[in-house]
């Protein structure tokens, strides 16, 4: 028995960066089941259109990196652009920085 409706999520468009795999793609599999339009970013062009087809018709995949504000910011845009707004944002992706705490860039931080 699912707890939810099928349909609460209807018309409402998701975003989730690391979606390409693991929890975080099951979790966009699950807001599509729910009647989300869904946008997954990873890295890696290819697996964001793998996961894309795998959560079916509709879904959007996106290459971009959380760690490249410009990147993920166009990535953002385009999602916006393409369903005209976002409604859910999931930040599941994980960034490794390779550098003390105290040498990060603002930028580097923020993430």
């Amino acid at each position: 028995m699912d707890s939810f409706r099928p349909d609460l999520l209807a018309g409402k468009v998701a975003f989730v960066a690391g979606g390409t795999s693991g929890i975080n793609l099951g979790i966009a599999k699950r807001l599509a089941q729910l009647g989300a339009h869904v946008a997954v970013c990873g890295r890696d062009p290819e697996k964001a259109q793998n996961a894309a087809r795998e959560i079916g018709e509709g879904a959007l995949g996106l290459s971009a990196d959380v760690r490249d504000y410009g990147a993920i910011r166009a990535a953002m845009e385009h999602v916006v652009d393409r369903f005209g707004k976002m409604d859910i944002v999931v930040s599941g992706a994980a960034g490794n920085f390779l550098a003390p705490v105290l040498g990060m860039s603002a930028n580097a931080f923020r993430t």
